[in-house]
């Protein structure tokens, strides 16, 4: 597609994603701050909604560079685990959360290879496929979707699609089998309103 000049970029689900939890998001800003070189510690306070003093920002700071400083570990080097381990029961202890022994070795993997940065800088390229997960808290003008991915009855896949659908400024387009469209019908149906009204449908399937 690039060939053809499109800017496409694949953002990769990343270990932090596969398995979400309650903690997922959080994990998500820090893997940000340790990528993207633009995202301050006081976007990450703001992400956080966390309430400190410039001296307790700057002690909080200080505990997430050490995270830098063991990232990635050098050839031939042992990972410093205990040293991990400290920075994440700080980091905890800022928060008031506590993270399972499966988002701490998520986490690790995660900022232990490098190919999972492009999950987390913001780039200008204009075309961006990614999972829905790593869309959230993002924009564009256009969301291309496919509707056999989305049971509307079920929580999960719900989220998924206000989040899918949330994403976009202007047009959402939905790849469908007709199995998404019954379902939006059937929803429509039960407020007693004529879905024609709602959505244009293009097809014959």
């Amino acid at each position: 597609m690039n060939n053809l000049g499109f800017d496409f970029e694949y953002i990769p689900i990343t270990p932090i994603d596969q398995n979400q939890s309650q903690n997922t998001q959080y994990l998500r800003v820090l893997a940000r701050y340790f990528y993207d070189d633009n995202f301050t510690i006081f976007d990450l306070v703001e992400e956080y909604h966390l309430e400190l003093k410039r001296s307790e920002i700057e002690k909080f700071q200080n505990v997430l560079d050490q995270m830098k400083s063991i990232f990635p570990a050098k050839e031939g080097e042992i990972f410093d685990d205990l040293k991990f381990s400290e920075i994440i029961q700080s980091f905890s202890n800022y928060l008031e959360v506590i993270f399972s022994e499966s988002d701490i070795s998520q986490l690790k993997e995660t900022l232990s290879n490098q190919r999972f940065s492009v999950a987390f800088i913001p780039s200008n390229n204009k075309y961006k496929i990614m999972t829905i997960f790593a869309a959230k808290g993002l924009e564009f003008d256009q969301v291309i979707g496919f509707g056999k991915d989305y049971n509307l009855t079920n929580r999960d896949t719900n989220n998924n699609h206000y989040v899918l659908i949330t994403r976009a400024k202007e047009k959402v387009i939905l790849i469908d089998n007709n199995y998404y469209k019954s379902q939006v019908d059937s929803v429509i149906a039960q407020n007693h309103r004529e879905p024609n009204n709602f959505y244009r449908y293009y097809g014959n399937s």
